[in-house]
């Protein structure tokens, strides 16, 4: 065996031997019961609990399908002390959030060989650091696909006497990805059957006994957010009679990009259709397709990526008539302030196992929308587009957009 390939397979070994979750169960326990974690009284249902955590570590669009979650945990225990982690990145969509007593931010510190050994550390300290002081009695995952972001050992290393998840059980690729997970918490839910993540997420309630008054989504802005999109509106000279459009052009993955030149061929056509005026946003490293667009769109564009926080881009999506794009976070946001969505995804209806079907476990909720998908995968994206460039959304083209945003405006 070659010295790489040596060092590698040694380095695989000591990672499967750290990361086991049975591995943390031999070291913690002792140490929880001796620190009197374990000797806390075991709650019945969510109303008795006195200190929650819930751990959200996933992305934009994630956070906001669980804001129904946070407002109705609250209606369930009005007087708990709520803790919430979450990334970096979504912190300023939640740190208004009126149901929760704490927002903290936890990032996965990231190495070469160890990338996965230094997040099990870092959620080890980060929940002794941070985490200890509370003595959870109750700590929620509410995350149905499997876990790439370590959020399992932070919710069982924060010491929490009741941890509730779904099961490692609910899809092959948990079961792969998460095998022995679920051993890091006390109470699993198993439902595999095809639900919105709105509806996963607060079944988790339902599962503690919890009831469930409302089902929407919510957003919190305060009145700089408010003045900075009042403020946008005047200084590009957008009347009330005009019609405001948000193109998304971007999206985390490649696979979700639709064609830039697509987009600036829909960007003409709505100028010429509606008279439009078309804003973007988006993350700072699409600046450079938003300087593409702009050039192509003229003075009917308005550029704002990488200028707006994710407050602002929901007070600035007040004012539009529809948003066209990606499956993204921004598209979450515009069904959140109940404008029209068309949404333009690289995954098939056609998906396998059916519980999985990406595009309606995150469609746009209780809005109305139009979602564009491939016909069909194509053989080798038959559980879902898997390529790491625009693919299968290819097969979406100008002329099903422009009917989609007909239907919508009409």
């Amino acid at each position: 065996m070659k010295p790489v390939a040596l060092f590698n397979s040694v380095v695989k070994w000591i990672r499967e031997l750290i990361l086991s979750p049975r591995i943390a169960l031999m070291i913690c326990e002792p140490v929880f019961r001796l620190f009197g974690f374990r000797r806390m009284p075991k709650i019945t249902n969510i109303s008795s609990a006195k200190k929650i955590l819930i751990v959200r570590l996933d992305e934009i669009g994630d956070m906001i399908l669980t804001t129904p979650f946070l407002r109705e945990l609250r209606k369930n225990a009005p007087d708990a002390w709520i803790t919430l982690v979450v990334r970096q990145q979504v912190h300023n969509l939640v740190e208004l959030c009126p149901y929760v007593n704490e927002v903290l931010t936890f990032e996965s510190k990231k190495r070469i060989q160890l990338v996965n050994v230094t997040r099990y550390c870092n959620a080890l300290q980060y929940a002794v650091s941070n985490l200890w002081k509370y003595k959870f009695d109750l700590a929620f995952f509410p995350r149905w696909d499997f876990d790439g972001y370590y959020g399992s050992f932070l919710i069982y290393f924060s010491g929490a006497n009741k941890r509730v998840a779904y099961s490692e059980c609910v899809s092959s690729d948990k079961q792969q990805q998460n095998r022995g997970y679920d051993k890091l918490f006390t109470d699993l839910i198993t439902g595999i059957s095809l639900k919105h993540e709105v509806e996963r997420n607060l079944e988790m309630i339902k599962f503690l006994g919890g009831s469930i008054s409302s089902d929407n989504l919510e957003l919190w802005t305060d009145e700089k957010d408010e003045n900075f999109g009042k403020e946008i509106i005047k200084r590009y000279g957008v009347k009330n009679d005009e019609t405001l459009v948000c193109l998304c052009i971007g999206a985390r993955d490649p696979r979700r990009k639709w064609p830039l030149e697509r987009f600036s061929e829909l960007g003409l056509w709505l100028n010429e259709q509606y008279g439009a005026r078309i804003f973007f946003m988006g993350d700072a490293k699409e600046k450079i397709l938003g300087e593409a667009l702009q050039k192509d769109l003229g003075d009917s564009a308005i550029n704002l990526i990488g200028l707006t926080t994710l407050r602002q881009a929901s007070t600035l999506m007040k004012f539009c008539k529809i948003y066209i794009g990606s499956d993204s976070g921004l598209k979450h946001i515009a069904a959140t302030v109940n404008i029209p969505v068309v949404e333009i995804s690289p995954y098939s209806h056609i998906s396998l196992p059916a519980e999985q079907c990406v595009p309606y476990r995150f469609k746009p909720w209780k809005t109305k929308y139009a979602q564009l998908v491939p016909k069909e995968p194509v053989a080798s994206c038959r559980y879902g587009c898997t390529s790491l460039e625009p693919h299968c959304i290819l097969q979406i083209t100008v002329e099903e957009v422009k009917k989609a945003v007909q239907g919508l405006l009409r």
